[in-house]
């Protein structure tokens, strides 16, 4: 029997990926990069990061030797990311789902790789805070997805069992995080950014498809 249910945010909850990628494509085309943004697509869900930034830097070549460039980076993203909005970016179902599940008593956790600030404005901003029984982040963790100690870490908080719990992920990350855990591990489908999802147990369109395995 599922008791609990365990949502990753970014591309499950919010479509907040869609506005990373944008700021990394004005990051691109404001410092005169020759390169395809799409690129850096492979940060979506985590990623090992020595991996991903060798697989950028092969195709971005910029002048700047590599630490100066991830600064520069880092740092145009943490001044756009915090200014961000989320009421704009929830997908249409999101609230309605997570409070419906609340209402029936399933245990809920957020189990997102990014920071708590983040996350906290999220739930915050959508009302839906108070839904969560565990929320749990990427300062939480000595490694990151697809290592599944999110998830691990998330079923001991909420004293449930493997078979208890389903997981809702998009990123081929956070799916391979769930399997790892030995968790059932539903994908929420892609149509934006060609992520391969093959190792899901199970993909859904919407939030609302979740009732199907309750």
């Amino acid at each position: 029997m599922i008791k609990g249910v365990f949502f990753d945010l970014d591309g499950v909850i919010v479509d907040s990926e869609t506005y990373d990628q944008q700021i990394t494509a004005d990051f691109i085309r404001e410092n005169g990069y020759k390169t395809d943004p799409r690129v850096f697509r492979i940060w979506i869900g985590g990623s090992p990061e020595i991996d991903a930034w060798s697989i950028i830097m092969s195709q971005v070549h910029p002048d700047d030797d590599i630490d100066t460039f991830k600064d520069r980076m880092h740092e145009y993203h943490k001044v756009r990311r915090e200014r961000i909005y989320f009421p704009p970016l929830v997908f249409p179902e999101s609230v309605s789902v997570i409070r419906n599940l609340k209402d029936r008593g399933y245990k809920l956790a957020c189990c997102s790789a990014s920071e708590p600030w983040y996350i906290e404005r999220a739930l915050t901003q959508l009302d839906i805070k108070d839904c969560f029984d565990v929320v749990i982040s990427g300062r939480d963790l000595s490694h990151g997805k697809p290592n599944p100690e999110i998830y691990l870490l998330t079923l001991e908080k909420l004293e449930l069992q493997k078979d208890e719990a389903i997981i809702i992920e998009d990123s081929p990350y956070g799916i391979k995080a769930g399997k790892n855990a030995g968790i059932k591990t539903i994908a929420r489908k892609d149509y934006k950014f060609g992520m391969n999802q093959s190792e899901a147990d199970d993909f859904i369109d919407t939030l609302d498809e979740i009732e199907n395995y309750l």
